[in-house]
């Protein structure tokens, strides 16, 4: 018997359940072996192939977010864009609201990312929103809006009573606040709270078909 591994996710058809990470900054991450528009054409275009969706960050540079956006323009807008937690609303919305108008699948914060070193680097303040706050800037978009870096049943709850779409269980890689446990650990109760009121989606440590596996096994969608 061959297992039938599709899935949909907020109501796209997906014929996998794993989607690419949202990643931004070749250079940092990647010793600049290509430039950020190849990386995010590449990725939006092989997911789209594979009957998936890419996931892009806006990254810690000021304009990136236009290379993002341009990629995903590319594919119908078939991939989903997280932005940072800026301090500035106003620039947050703008190009939140941008990526909408250029048909963008779905939106989201990796609200994981505050005190990103990569930001601090550049000056650019974030901040650390409340419900409330996250919620009236979900407010102002049409289309599916995510959090990425739960970790805890509190904040599952939380985005799950304020009508958020979805949530990533995500630790930023390690990479933000060292000594946060790992998102395998978390993810059954976070699972179980939420249950089944918005999709759980989960990131970390995935290095291959069986740890995708393990990580469905534990609950995530």
């Amino acid at each position: 018997i061959v297992p039938d591994i599709r899935s949909t996710f907020l109501s796209f058809p997906l014929a996998t359940p794993i989607m690419a990470a949202p990643m931004t900054g070749v250079g940092t991450n990647m010793n600049y072996v290509m430039s950020d528009l190849d990386y995010a054409q590449i990725v939006t275009r092989s997911f789209q192939q594979i009957g998936s969706l890419a996931w892009l960050g806006d990254g810690a540079s000021v304009d990136k977010y236009k290379v993002m956006i341009e990629a995903l323009k590319k594919v119908e807008g078939k991939g989903i864009l997280i932005c940072k937690p800026r301090e500035d609303e106003a620039l947050l919305l703008e190009r939140m609201l941008e990526a909408e108008a250029a048909g963008v699948f779905a939106l989201g914060m990796d609200i994981d990312a505050v005190n990103f070193r990569t930001m601090a680097n550049k000056n650019l303040g974030s901040v650390a929103r409340n419900i409330e706050q996250l919620a009236k800037i979900r407010s102002r978009v049409k289309v599916p809006f995510l959090l990425k870096g739960i970790l805890s049943t509190e904040d599952a709850k939380l985005a799950s009573e304020f009508g958020f779409d979805a949530i990533v269980v995500s630790n930023h890689g390690g990479r933000v606040l060292d000594g946060l446990p790992g998102t395998a650990r978390v993810l059954p109760e976070i699972v179980e709270a939420v249950n089944d009121k918005l999709p759980v989606l989960v990131d970390g440590g995935i290095r291959s078909g069986m740890d995708v596996f393990r990580m469905l096994a534990l609950g995530a969608k």
